[in-house]
């Protein structure tokens, strides 16, 4: 079959296999989708498809300074020091935050102190207000999660009022970064461990890992070989929520994590499945679950981050640690308000954003922001735009006189680079390549946007214009079935860089399609293909698919397989992703 492209209901170029699928078996189409991912050996597929925790998981004192840092935490436990976790105020950060709080308990800490900094009055990063509080309160050392890696004069401050500071980050790595006692970054330059893109707790998790290995060789107090396993429910709720790649060890984190999080020993866990209506269910005999990454992704972690973005993250760091049933069920109630009120702040402003599409379609970019718009909520807002408008999107919150935002950019940009070249002038900023934050004075509000429109226009040159979606499989009739979905499952956890596979079936005929939900966003189709009706669904694609296409149209239609019961009977659904 050769690779061809199309435009589409949601203007996409489709890009189909090069390489016809030979078989018609639901394992010869799975190892097929693995071969055009890139694991084209025997070895490659049979690794990637059964994870190993023990062979898998690089050691971690690969990462240089772990060495220094354990020394370190070794000698502050051992004495009783007071030891403060700094960590960041999102889902990455409290999950990262509870990692080290809980391996430091079980090794005999004694003096733990956790600081997370309120969003909107502090900021991202560590500031030295509040680490004066934490010398007023005694702290001996202070160790970061998910931050510290751009905290230049607040590492300084640490060592000249005799502090030992222990950065453990994940963010990009400048040229001029802290001089810690100890600093863990994958990002380092000459870094040597073999995997960079660990999310925040990842990077937290490995120094729990090499701190539980010192304690057992010296013969101390230390829980036993295979605890750390425990910990991995949060770390994988961490790399899922903060989009990290899913392979290489994310991959194993996150598919052993699924099976804690269904045995979960947390209250606050459980609490939240309750507010989610997910039932975790464990197969003992076939070490299996039904919780996928999604209920990660969409459910779980935005509730944890709500409290960081609408109030304090302090709310979600104590439904984690919360040591009772009831204290859980209360905190996870709080949460759900936090996030409802999440969703409301995010819609009031892309409804005005919305409102000024003329001038967004004139633009390269879009850049826009207001007094009234919550900083908490702009990162989730300027990912919506970039989706919706394909370009590169600049949401920020005036206050006072200064702009803090969030940005977020296609797949074809680089969000770092962008705001690299806006340099002069921001006051602050960093991030990843397809998302970062940032400051600026409100004097330089038009400086601002001026710049970020000739730097988008100038990337814009060498990149292609039209969004792709690559097709990973065109099936036949009967291929489609609940064996197939269930054999596609064996490619989960799916998410950043794995993603779910996106199969067609070419020449459908459109039976019957009608809007569904209460605000009739979403399709619900009837689809007829050779002598078989298959249920399809369209999630927000209302709006699109009714102008693009009427019962008894042909089309070709791009999905996900997915199955359902019904008093009993599975059968599969088609979960539309584009149509053409």
């Amino acid at each position: 079959m050769p690779e061809k492209s199309l435009h589409s209901m949601l203007r996409n170029e489709w890009v189909y296999p090069t390489v016809s699928l030979r078989g018609s078996t639901d394992s010869a189409l799975v190892k097929y989708i693995l071969r055009r991912r890139g694991y084209t050996t025997r070895k490659q597929q049979e690794s990637f498809l059964e994870p190993d925790y023990e062979k898998d998981m690089h050691d971690p004192y690969l990462l240089s300074d772990m060495e220094k840092a354990v020394g370190l935490l070794f000698d502050a436990i051992q004495h009783n020091k007071t030891v403060a976790i700094y960590g960041d105020y999102d889902a990455d950060g409290v999950c990262a935050s509870v990692v080290l709080h809980d391996t430091f308990k079980a090794l005999g800490a004694q003096n733990i102190l956790i600081y997370i900094p309120h969003r909107e009055e502090e900021g991202y990063g560590m500031n030295i207000p509040a680490l004066q509080r934490l010398k007023d309160k005694g702290v001996d050392v202070v160790v970061t999660v998910d931050l510290g890696s751009t905290n230049i004069k607040e590492v300084e401050w640490l060592r000249e009022n005799n502090i030992v500071s222990i950065v453990t980050d994940h963010h990009i790595v400048r040229a001029t970064h802290p001089k810690a006692d100890a600093f863990i970054n994958p990002h380092k330059e000459k870094e040597p461990y073999p995997f960079p893109y660990l999310c925040g707790a990842g990077v937290a998790f490995k120094l729990a890992v090499a701190l539980l290995q010192y304690f057992r060789k010296h013969n101390k107090k230390a829980p036993p070989v295979g605890w750390e396993k425990w910990l991995l429910d949060i770390v994988a709720i961490a790399t899922i929520t903060d989009v990290m790649p899913l392979l290489d060890e994310n991959r194993v984190i996150v598919r052993y994590g699924l099976l804690v999080l269904a045995q979960t020993r947390r209250y606050g866990l459980r609490a939240l499945f309750e507010q989610c209506n997910i039932q975790p269910e464990y197969n003992r005999e076939t070490r299996t679950t039904n919780l996928v990454s999604s209920m990660l992704g969409f459910r779980i972690g935005p509730r944890i981050n709500a409290a960081g973005r609408m109030m304090h993250a302090d709310s979600a760091l104590q439904a984690l640690l919360a040591k009772t049933p009831q204290e859980a069920r209360r905190l996870a109630a709080v949460l759900e308000k936090a996030n409802n009120q999440r969703k409301d702040a995010v819609n009031g402003i892309v409804k005005t954003i919305q409102g000024r599409s003329e001038k967004i379609r004139e633009s390269n970019a879009v850049v826009m922001g207001d007094s009234d718009w919550a900083i908490g909520v702009v990162g989730i807002v300027a990912g919506k735009m970039a989706e919706f408008h394909r370009k590169p999107a600049f949401i920020y919150q005036k206050k006072g006189s200064s702009c803090v935002g969030s940005v977020r950019v296609p797949p074809h940009f680089n969000a770092v680079e962008i705001l690299e070249e806006a340099g002069d002038v921001l006051e602050k900023f960093g991030g990843h390549k397809q998302a970062g934050g940032f400051s600026f004075s409100q004097e330089n509000e038009q400086a601002f946007y001026e710049q970020i429109q000739k730097s988008v226009r100038e990337a814009q040159k060498n990149k292609k214009a039209t969004p792709s979606l690559s097709i990973d499989a065109v099936v036949k009739e009967g291929s489609v079935s609940v064996s197939l979905c269930e054999a596609i499952s064996e490619l989960e956890p799916f998410g950043e860089r794995n993603t779910e596979p996106v199969l067609c079936l070419q020449g459908v005929q459109v039976e019957s399609i009608a809007a569904i939900g209460a605000d009739e966003k979403h399709i619900r189709c009837v689809l007829r293909y050779g002598s078989s009706n298959f249920k399809a669904i369209g999630f927000g694609l209302a709006s699109d698919a009714l102008q693009y296409m009427n019962e008894g149209d042909t089309v070709d239609v791009a999905f996900h397989l997915r199955k359902e019961e019904y008093q009993g009977v599975e059968n599969v659904v088609l979960h539309i992703v584009d149509v053409a």
